[in-house]
């Protein structure tokens, strides 16, 4: 009987320690996943466009942005944007400090929750995400922004000068996307804080 205690108290152990180094494995698993998260995602290669002076000098003139030291600088974004796409935490853009010599935005942002369709509740936060952007798109009345938040998560902005999507900005979008290798399926509605913000003044 005895014989049997130590045999069934041995068993008991080794199904112990199985299960504890399943456990671990698993955690390990879940580790190299995190770590193997990449961003932009597998199998999209942005392709920046490049900016010549007649851009430079629209989004100067156009998007709000002053330029200092070789560096343009966003002021008040948030009532020309239309959000096509957003970031898993609902990070949208509302700044930028574009930088010439690396064609790549640094963007100041806004966390907002979509309450319903066209409704968005947050606040603008004044500060700067680690995270670049680069140009897909610039034109008279749209440019079209992509890149990864702190190094994590991807993320697509289309700008327009009025907050809407026409028939052929909404073409050049998608062309834009399929250029990229961007699926088409990241379209939000129209960010109506600006007409909130506006009327409560």
């Amino acid at each position: 009987m005895k014989k049997y205690s130590v045999q069934l108290a041995a068993l008991v152990i080794l199904c112990a320690i199985s299960f504890c180094s399943a456990g671990e494995e698993k955690k390990e698993e879940k580790k190299e996943e995190k770590k193997e998260k990449k961003c932009p995602p597998e199998g999209v290669e942005l392709k920046p466009v490049e900016l010549s002076e007649e851009d430079i000098k629209h989004l100067v003139h156009h998007w709000h942005l002053v330029k200092h030291n070789n560096n343009l600088y966003g002021k008040d974004l948030s009532c020309s944007e239309y959000t096509y796409g957003k970031s898993e935490k609902g990070v949208f853009f509302h700044g930028s400090a574009y930088n010439e010599s690396s064609n790549k935005v640094w963007a100041t942002t806004g966390v907002f929750t979509q309450k319903e369709r066209g409704v968005y509740e947050g606040v603008f936060e004044d500060k700067r995400v680690n995270g670049e952007f680069l140009f897909l798109y610039v034109s008279k009345k749209i440019y079209i922004l992509a890149g990864c938040i702190n190094d994590k998560e991807f993320a697509l902005w289309v700008k327009t000068v009025d907050g809407k999507l026409d028939k052929e900005q909404e073409e050049i979008v998608e062309a834009t996307l399929k250029k990229n290798g961007l699926p088409n399926d990241l379209k939000q509605a129209p960010n109506d804080n600006c007409a909130k913000k506006k009327s409560s003044v």
